[in-house]
């Protein structure tokens, strides 16, 4: 059990509410069968892409499969539509790059030769690797309206399908390079690759990006399920099973829970993963940035904490004190109909332990009533004494894969696979004592030839407020001094990091001090708020060579879950260019994980379309025209200049001259 704060006023609700919730990141079958028998999660293998049996581990491509050229947004974007269905993916009008340059960039030399391509890389973030089944999740909470929607991420209908819907990223991916005929460099994975800080949901994660098996010990195939399997003993592959106690069937006996989908695969079934690849069957590299879900519970909460949802106990426990439905709205219903009698909820209110009802004012706000979900119960989850926690929650299997990850267990990791972190002590190993911040120099065609790019990857889960972002003093000295080498090495600088600049709420005026001092950091890479976003950061002195640019990339959990593709080029007239490219996934190999990926957008396109057409929510959504495909033009100094002068022209601007001019149509 966690530690229990009491209290006998509002205030403590009220300082938890606005000091922490107002801080958190946003952003099948579910029987429990242990028969030896055949696989009884019938009805949910619509790939329909062999003659066999329902088997849930297909890889065998089927006609769903796309044909031809693989579009970027510069082809062609996917925009809800209204039919008499509902909301759909309709097919909208290309996006050109927007040129714009709020920097006021000025050319300062003749243009004698060709523009040179420096860098060409993916970006991609906020993957939120769900393991729906974990006695820790926090479903309990999910609503837009109470509490002022601080708790709309705590719950996402598509959240058992984040892996599939990485997937198809990933394979869209590793297309674009071979349609259009160049590598990537590297990728960029800007954190929260994970959603509840589990050590199964990071190594999900992995074996997406890497092909590897850390979760199913099967190298290419990937396990997002947890607790009870089913395993099939001629293959040795997982056909998907879940374990939902009380909840998972109604009193008629039907199936409870969100992700029973007859018609579709069972989304806990182990998938087929290539990873990213360049187009010669090589591991694309790619490096990693912290981000609080990472690390956190729930994306805001120490399990070590006074006030926190969960202890590390609870992660491998059999107990889910909230269950896993949204309820929130009904318990206020209930709240309102029972105000005389007490309510406690299994191990309490995020560390508070006292009456719920006394939180019923901060609760009552909104149009609660629309999100009562008939299938939550509460006197079964409280087992009909409300006044009582002690025989609350969700009896369920537990599994000790679903371990509290936190920064000591990320970093070794992440580090042992090869993607980031750095013996920053100089003690012999690679730990959170280092923190996790460090340098990539780029990884460039020829290693005879350098380009002069710097990578320098940020932790700002180093000193975190809650979820919100923080640098460490001596993070921050690190900076400093990479920065001061950059400009004595004369190399561009690219910064990334899990947090947006808005958000670094400790450090974050130093950072930004620091950034508009080096005339050569270019560009700073950031996710957190799950959409596409480009800010300007000019100079208060209008010294071009003193600004910066910060792009934000959406999501791959909530709609419109895409990619980025970035390419730096050298002007050749003393100014820089750094296009932006939008890609969706798309269904490469037509199999039953693409079926889920796409199921997944079509979910994640209904939560949308409730309440963010107007992209006025905090968390999640497109962007508009000129957060998604831009060109961002930008001061290269001149002694870098001068060094890129000594290179050849690279011939064709990949982003202007390869990308939109090859797709016909599927």
């Amino acid at each position: 059990m966690m530690m229990k704060i009491s209290t006998n006023t509002l205030l403590l609700p009220v300082l938890i509410l606005t000091a922490i919730f107002a801080l958190s990141c946003g952003g099948d079958d579910s029987d429990s069968d242990s028969d030896d028998g055949p696989d009884d999660d019938m009805n949910d293998d619509a790939a329909n892409d062999d003659a066999t049996d329902d088997d849930d581990v297909n890889d065998d491509a089927d006609d769903d499969a796309f044909e031809g050229i693989l579009p970027t947004t510069l082809d062609l974007t996917l925009i809800p539509t209204q039919s008499a269905e509902g909301w759909i993916l309709g097919e909208g009008a290309p996006e050109p790059h927007i040129s714009r340059n709020d920097l006021q960039a000025v050319a300062t030399r003749s243009a004698d030769e060709g523009p040179l391509s420096l860098a060409y890389f993916l970006v991609m973030t906020d993957q939120h690797q769900a393991d729906e089944e974990s006695p820790t999740r926090l479903d309990f909470f999910g609503s837009w309206e109470v509490f002022f929607g601080m708790f709309e991420s705590f719950h996402r209908p598509q959240q058992d399908l984040t892996s599939q819907i990485l997937n198809a990223l990933v394979r869209t991916a590793n297309g674009l390079q071979a349609d259009y005929e160049r590598d990537f460099d590297l990728a960029l994975v800007l954190g929260d690759g994970a959603d509840n800080a589990q050590f199964n949901e990071m190594k999900v994660l992995i074996d997406v990006l890497d092909g590897s098996g850390l979760s199913s010990v099967r190298d290419g195939w990937a396990r997002p399920d947890s607790g009870d399997l089913n395993i099939d003993p001629a293959t040795g592959h997982n056909l998907g099973e879940r374990d939902f106690g009380i909840q998972e069937y109604d009193a008629w006996g039907n199936p409870n829970m969100l992700y029973f989908r007859p018609g579709y695969p069972n989304s806990n079934a182990d998938f087929p993963v290539e990873g990213l690849l360049k187009t010669g069957g090589q591991a694309l590299p790619w490096y990693y940035a912290i981000g609080n879900h990472d690390t956190l519970a729930g994306g805001g909460f120490n399990p070590d904490g006074k006030v926190t949802s969960f202890s590390r106990a609870d992660y491998v426990g059999d107990i889910a004190y909230y269950g896993f439905i949204p309820g929130i709205a009904s318990t206020v219903s209930w709240m309102k109909e029972n105000g005389n009698k007490q309510l406690y909820i299994g191990n309490g209110f995020f560390g508070w332990d006292n009456n719920w009802q006394k939180l019923y004012l901060l609760m009552i706000w909104g149009e609660w009533r629309s999100e009562i979900d008939w299938r939550f119960d509460l006197d079964a989850l409280v087992n009909d004494t409300p006044e009582d926690p002690s025989d609350d929650g969700v009896i369920i299997t537990p599994d000790p894969k679903r371990a509290f990850m936190g920064p000591e267990g990320l970093i070794p990791l992440i580090h042992e696979r090869g993607h980031g972190f750095d013996d920053n002590n100089d003690d012999g190993d690679v730990n959170a004592a280092d923190g996790g911040w460090y340098r990539i120099d780029w990884p460039g065609e020829n290693p005879d030839a350098p380009m002069p790019m710097r990578l320098l990857m940020l932790d700002t889960m180093d000193a975190a407020i809650v979820s919100e972002g923080g640098l460490s003093p001596a993070q921050l000295s690190w900076l400093k001094g990479e920065l001061d080498q950059a400009v004595a090495d004369k190399v561009l600088v690219i910064v990334g990091s899990h947090h947006h600049e808005e958000e670094i709420i400790v450090g974050g005026a130093r950072f930004q001090a620091l950034l508009h001092n080096c005339p050569n950091a270019i560009l700073h890479l950031v996710g957190h708020d799950h959409k596409n976003k480009v800010v300007a950061h000019p100079d208060e002195s209008a010294n071009p060579l003193r600004g910066y640019w910060e792009v934000q990339t959406a999501s791959t959990v909530e709609f419109p879950q895409q990619g980025r593709i970035v390419e730096v080029v050298d002007n050749r007239d003393g100014t820089g260019t750094i296009y932006a490219t939008i890609f969706d996934h798309w269904p490469v190999k037509g199999d039953a994980a693409d079926d889920l990926a796409g199921l997944g957008r079509d979910i994640a396109l209904e939560e949308y379309a409730k309440l963010r057409l107007d992209d006025s929510r905090k968390f999640g959504g497109p962007g508009g025209p000129a957060d998604r495909n831009v060109a961002l033009i930008f001061d290269i100094p001149p002694d870098v200049a001068d060094r890129l002068a000594l290179m050849e022209s690279s011939g064709a601007v990949t982003s202007t001259d390869v990308l939109g001019h090859r797709y016909e149509g599927e």
